[in-house]
């Protein structure tokens, strides 16, 4: 990879997996030196060690190591869902030049915030139901109204993805060892504040996330990411990159041309001046 190129990590999603971002690396990788790993506990991640937990902060302590390995100081991080919380984490620990959450997760009011049992059940439902459907899987995610049906929580056009991402997306679901400890955690988990966050962070929410609605998460996030730039993606859904790569792709190269004049003069943009 060269090396005068900006360094872009983009992180998935809690059962997700690094292929989500497989258009996006594409849009990217031309103009930046792109990085997609896959989350300790997740399709194609580490495990941990017999008896110990999967919490974010051991999944935060792999990435830490994944950089270390890869030689990556302090790239611009991209994530979503999970991957924005754990962006953050990261951040808190001076690992990234800047952060660009997409309806990132961790923001609970506290051990009492009912919406963190309501996300727990749509986990469990999901497994659940991709469990009842992987033996008619080859067949039915062929099918346009399928993937979309079966997207709906997280895209508002899951019809466009491919038949093989689909049934990536099931192999995320089903192999994925952190479930029981990361939904049988403490419900304080995402009680946490990002104060000491030491880069530029922009937060994007969507307009159809079932899981975050901006209308409710606005306030949560700006309480507790000082100077965070903040918009809504009109449209789209829970995992964005679903609906429209394109325009993801775009939102990020714009985020890191701005937050580093080398790569905005590399790529022939104009440079905005510096994130508010």
């Amino acid at each position: 990879m060269g090396k005068d190129r900006e360094q872009v990590v983009l992180l998935h999603g809690f059962t997700s997996t690094s292929r989500i971002w497989d258009e996006v690396v594409e849009a990217l990788g031309d103009a930046y030196d792109v990085h997609a790993p896959a989350a300790l506990g997740h399709r194609g991640g580490r495990m941990l060690p017999n008896g110990e937990t999967y919490t974010i902060e051991a999944t935060t302590d792999a990435l830490v190591e994944d950089f270390d390995a890869l030689g990556l100081e302090r790239p611009h991080i991209v994530g979503n869902s999970m991957g924005g919380w754990l962006a953050l984490e990261l951040a808190v620990r001076s690992r990234a030049a800047s952060v660009f959450a997409l309806c990132p997760a961790g923001f609970w009011d506290g051990s009492d915030d009912p919406y963190q049992a309501h996300l727990r059940k749509i986990f469990v439902r999901t497994r659940r139901q991709t469990l009842l459907s992987r033996p008619l899987l080859g067949i039915t995610s062929a099918i346009p109204a399928v993937r979309r049906y079966a997207f709906r929580n997280v895209a508002g056009h899951g019809n466009r993805l491919s038949r093989e991402a689909v049934l990536e997306a099931a192999a995320g679901v089903l192999e994925c060892r952190a479930y029981p400890d990361f939904l049988e955690g403490p419900p304080s988990a995402g009680a946490r504040s990002f104060y000491e966050v030491d880069c530029p962070v922009a937060v994007r929410l969507a307009e159809r996330d079932r899981y975050f609605p901006p209308e409710r998460y606005v306030s949560r996030i700006e309480k507790r990411v000082h100077g965070a730039e903040m918009s809504v993606l009109p449209g789209l859904g829970h995992v964005p990159m679903v609906d429209d790569p394109g325009l993801i792709a775009r939102e990020i190269a714009d985020w890191v041309n701005r937050c580093s004049p080398q790569a905005a003069q590399a790529h022939g943009g104009q440079q905005r001046g510096d994130p508010e």
